[in-house]
């Protein structure tokens, strides 16, 4: 018994390590260290294009058009801004009239709602949260912040590489219809290889055409898509930007005017409970 253990280990030992041998690949084993070393930079370059837009802008304000499509549904309103640093945002939504039907706002710890007609108000935390309740997508405050000031806010990832578009695969959107072209795409993913976010790119035009978030098990959170921009002071910002979950919901925004380099008081973007007025 004990002779045959050890004719078995052997045997064992050496089928594992030709299974073994078979993760890696012969163009893993034979990568070539200069190709390598070329898609490291051209990674780089992406992020570091991604880093710099619009880097400056701090204080922002605008004015335009939302409208908000979820199944048969459709709304337009009338919506104003401001937003300042990574992660204060206020959004007014107008009435038809003119005066304000609720107010969003967020001061980076906590996410406020106020609603106007009738006076209600709501208050929770901004860690983790999104504003799916408001939009019926689930777009983080800080997110907003950056998309409506042009720029792309990177997940946390592990993983990070950059694939031609027509190898990416990325589907249209039928809520969406169709994408602009576009050269390549930056792909980051998370330690367990699971994709967190993709950004389409045209590098040459310096043009961020479209962002895609997922959530934590790989299913689609919603996509961001840029459709058109404008000259804002010294800074290239979206004139139509439209936020799209996996079909159901649609919100798309239209800038009318648009302001830079606004100081904005950290008080504006903290709301309280309407005072109860005496009969």
């Amino acid at each position: 018994m004990k002779g045959k253990i050890q004719v078995i280990l052997p045997i064992g030992i050496v089928l594992l390590l030709s299974a073994c041998g078979g993760i890696y690949s012969s163009s893993t084993l034979k990568q070539d260290p200069v190709a390598a070393s070329s898609h490291s930079s051209i990674v780089q370059s992406h992020i570091r294009f991604l880093e710099s837009i619009n880097s400056g802008l701090d204080g922002f304000k605008g004015i335009g058009k939302a409208t908000l499509r979820t199944n048969s549904i459709r709304q337009t309103m009338t919506t104003a801004w401001m937003a300042s640093g990574a992660d204060k945002l206020r959004v007014e939504v107008l009435a038809p009239t003119g005066s304000p039907a609720f107010t969003f706002s967020s001061d980076g710890k906590w996410i406020y709602l106020l609603s106007h007609q009738p006076s209600r108000f709501y208050k929770k935390r901004a860690d983790g949260n999104s504003l799916q309740d408001l939009f019926q997508i689930p777009v983080r405050p800080g997110d907003m912040t950056f998309l409506l000031g042009g720029r792309v806010p990177l997940r946390k990832h592990r993983f990070q590489s950059v694939e031609p578009q027509q190898k990416a695969k990325i589907p249209v959107d039928s809520v969406i219809g169709n994408t602009p072209s576009a050269d390549t795409i930056l792909v980051l993913k998370d330690f367990f290889g699971n994709v967190v976010q993709r950004i389409q790119v045209n590098l040459p035009d310096k043009r961020v055409v479209q962002v895609e978030f997922f959530h934590s098990d790989g299913t689609l959170a919603y996509r961001v898509l840029f459709r058109h921009f404008r000259r804002a002071g010294n800074y290239r910002v979206p004139s139509e930007i439209r936020f799209a979950d996996d079909g159901t919901a649609e919100v798309t925004l239209r800038t009318r005017k648009y302001w830079t380099d606004v100081p904005v008081a950290p008080s504006r973007f903290i709301l309280s409970a309407p005072s109860k007025t005496q009969s």
